[in-house]
């Protein structure tokens, strides 16, 4: 997951893309997502950014992307 590329996110089915951004969220700490509200809602609202991002930055890293796009949901959250 920490290896994949934005190419390699956008050549993701439509229906493996949120459970990219949940696995990758989940990842970070070991195996939980980074908050106990991190939900649909908030892959719904990260997914767009990413894939928006990705489309421009083919090579970048769109595990980091997510993790950015995740704390600022979370900054935004509380």
């Amino acid at each position: 997951i920490v290896h994949t590329t934005c190419k390699d996110y956008l050549a993701m089915q439509e229906v493996v893309k949120p459970k990219f951004i949940y696995y990758s969220v989940g990842s970070s700490k070991r195996g939980k997502p980074t908050s106990a509200t991190f939900d649909v809602i908030d892959v719904d609202r990260i997914q767009p950014v990413v894939d928006e991002y990705c489309r421009v930055h083919l090579t970048a890293s769109a595990y980091r992307k997510v993790m950015e796009e995740s704390i600022a949901s979370d900054k935004t959250n509380k």
